[in-house]
């Protein structure tokens, strides 16, 4: 990039042959240390020194920026197939089982923590907390055995974030014993009932702090939710004996329930509490201060929480409203709006304030939509599709206000231009018109993610137009462009939106027939043949 930059300032003037060589070399120089800094050697290191390393230099430079897009596209393995996971939301919940027969020193330490908290004879009308120095030193002990174990960290984070890039460390100092209640009365208990994240930190790209919800006693009664993992709410664990999932403090929206038609159980619901700071090597300043700040805001967090789970007096009783309504507004945010989006939209924010320039915010905001799209469905895999929706929406409500009010603000009302609005009308009016044939959830890839089910539609206007959504969305974008002042204002801006659209348009047409989906579906049961030609039928 900083060479293709300083190719294009030395032909325009802006710079002269030293300037280009200077940016040359430090780009050059800027490769090596992002190598040193993420720890993985350059290709060149593997040849250099051997015989005719030169010529395998050259051709090396001749090569690199094919083989580079190529990497783009294959790189990773398991969850992750390609650089699109990095614009894409995906699944970050592991979930594991201690068994008796693999682990079984875990799975008995476990059952022993479950066994004194039970001992202590918790209330049922509120959570219980323990510290781990606050045991027994027989079930400190065996809490630790559990908190302190490679074997459990490697099944809960080994796929997700491999040892070569990333550094998982234990937080201790967030460890403690919970035992859950069956009811909530208006006290800070009922947060652990509504969606809520719990850790403000989530603005902070790239490094997570993970807790594990680690069962101690048999339960049938209450399970975790986990609303933007999957459509429907589908992502919800009863967590038993043995069972641990891990999820992100600061960004994973979860709460509990009742399991319907769940056996209620003979005892409490204890499960331990531990919890891990992940982060790339390259970041390790950064994800070790998101762990101290996490922990420190959960020590206070842990006294307002206790202080107003039996809120007897009048203060208790309004400081517990406060944390259910910050709970609400918070997370509020967070399933409109997603929190990792705030500091990407800041970004900008701040960028088209230092230059004095909307033009910045407009561009940079108004085609991001598209990213996702392309990006999630070459992925296609470990989604987290309500987390992806809640983006796609965001970034296309983003896209078509900001573009709705230059118009607006250009269109003249004495004189008004009827050609372009016939194309805002009708180019809109189609894709809304595609858009509610589908649903919503269809609309956005819910059935190539394998999200829902369904037979194949027809409705108008999928059986007589191809690609309506696609074909609505260019035309409107034409009506945009049509008016003249916004034409002059945004000279780019409707045919960066056309071009995109077909993009994503090729990328679906060529995914569903190169890879003989239909052909193969056509020979299979009725419900598959509707699927595949579902997938020919979505659009956006």
């Amino acid at each position: 990039t900083v060479c293709a930059v300083g190719v294009w300032l030395a032909q325009s003037g802006a710079i002269g042959s030293l300037g280009a060589a200077a940016l040359f070399a430090v780009n050059y120089f800027a490769q090596d240390g992002a190598h040193l800094l993420t720890s993985e050697a350059t290709f060149q290191e593997s040849y250099q020194g051997k015989d005719s390393w030169l010529w395998m230099l050259l051709a090396h430079t001749h090569s690199i920026v094919p083989l580079c897009l190529d990497a783009c596209w294959h790189t990773g393995s398991g969850s992750h197939t390609s650089l699109a996971c990095l614009v894409t939301q995906r699944k970050q919940i592991s979930k594991v089982t201690l068994s008796d027969s693999e682990q079984p020193e875990l799975r008995s330490a476990l059952q022993d923590v479950g066994k004194w908290a039970i001992e202590q004879k918790p209330p049922d009308h509120h959570t219980t907390h323990w510290w781990p120095h606050q045991l027994s030193p027989e079930a400190e002990k065996s809490f630790r055995t559990v908190a302190t174990s490679p074997e459990l960290k490697d099944m809960l984070f080994k796929e997700l974030y491999p040892e070569q890039s990333h550094i998982v460390e234990p937080l201790e100092g967030m460890n403690e014993v919970y035992v859950a209640c069956k009811t909530h009365n208006n006290n800070s208990d009922t947060v652990f009932y509504m969606n809520h994240v719990d850790g403000p930190y989530g603005v902070f790209p790239l490094v997570h702090v993970y807790r594990c919800m680690a069962a101690c006693t048999p339960n049938e009664q209450i399970e975790t939710i986990f609303p933007l993992v999957n459509a429907s709410d589908k992502c919800r664990y009863t967590l038993t004996t043995g069972d641990v999932v891990a999820f992100d403090f600061n960004r994973e929206l979860h709460r509990i329930g009742l399991v319907q038609g769940g056996k209620e159980n003979a005892n409490h619901r204890v499960c331990c509490k531990l919890h891990f700071v992940v982060y790339p090597k390259a970041l390790a300043p950064l994800g070790r201060l998101i762990g101290r700040m996490t922990t420190h805001y959960n020590e206070n967090f842990r006294k307002l929480f206790v202080a107003t789970i039996d809120p007897n007096s009048l203060v208790a009783k309004v400081m517990a409203r406060f944390v259910l309504w910050g709970t609400m507004l918070f997370n509020g945010i967070e399933g409109s709006v997603g929190w990792a989006n705030v500091p990407w939209l800041a970004l900008w924010c701040v960028a088209s304030m230092a230059l004095r320039s909307y033009a910045v915010f407009f561009y940079a905001t108004s085609f991001w939509h598209y990213v996702v799209y392309i990006g999630t469905y070459h992925q296609r895999r470990n989604i987290a599709f309500p987390a992806f929706k809640r983006d796609a929406l965001l970034y296309k409500t983003l896209a078509l206000a900001q573009a709705g009010i230059q118009f607006a603000a250009r269109f003249d009302f004495a004189q008004p231009d009827l050609a372009a609005l016939a194309l805002l009308v009708a180019g809109f009016g189609l894709a809304t018109l595609a858009a509610h044939a589908l649903g919503v959830d269809r609309t956005y890839f819910g059935w190539e993610l394998g999200e829902i089910t369904g037979e194949w539609v027809q409705r108008f206007p999928y059986g007589v137009l191809p690609h309506p959504m696609i074909l609505g969305g260019c035309i409107g974008w034409l009506g945009f462009h049509k008016l003249d002042g916004f034409r002059e204002a945004w000279p780019y801006c409707a045919p960066l939106h056309i071009c995109l659209y077909l993009v994503h348009a090729l990328q679906e047409h060529w995914s569903i027939h190169s890879n003989g989906a239909i052909k193969r579906a056509a020979a299979g049961p009725p419900e598959l043949v509707g699927a595949a030609a579902g997938k020919a039928a979505k659009a956006d």
